[in-house]
């Protein structure tokens, strides 16, 4: 089974998966792949350059690039999910499939600023 999460930032998407992997499913985040490449690449991941470089990946690779690459790391991983879509390209590898669900996960942007900033992160 594979299980896409989308959703606004820090609605919860990561929890969402957590819980997911507690029971049996392997995680991966989309915004990971993206944190991994500029890392690889010396540059702060902030939010300007993960948008940025989302779009870099797109245009060179085609809408579905960080999920096929994700899935190449899942190869022979029967329940997986995959967190933090953002475009709806991103789906096109797994869409169709009979064992594939899309969960959209909001909250109040109150409560999505508090959890950002508990983040820590850039």
């Amino acid at each position: 089974m594979i299980i896409a999460i989308t959703g606004t930032n820090a609605a919860g998407k990561d929890e969402a998966a957590t819980y997911l992997e507690s029971k049996g499913f392997a995680h991966f985040s989309l915004s990971d792949e993206l944190r991994e490449i500029l890392q690889e690449r010396k540059q702060e991941p902030t939010r300007e350059n993960l948008i940025a470089l989302g779009n870099e990946l797109r245009k060179l690779y085609g809408n579905a690039y960080l999920t096929e690459r994700v899935l190449e790391k899942a190869q022979g991983t029967p329940h997986i999910v995959i967190s933090s879509v953002r475009n709806p390209g991103e789906l096109e590898p797994v869409k169709g499939t009979d064992n594939f669900k899309l969960i959209a996960i909001d909250a109040p942007p109150e409560l999505r600023y508090r959890r950002d900033l508990s983040r820590g992160r850039i």
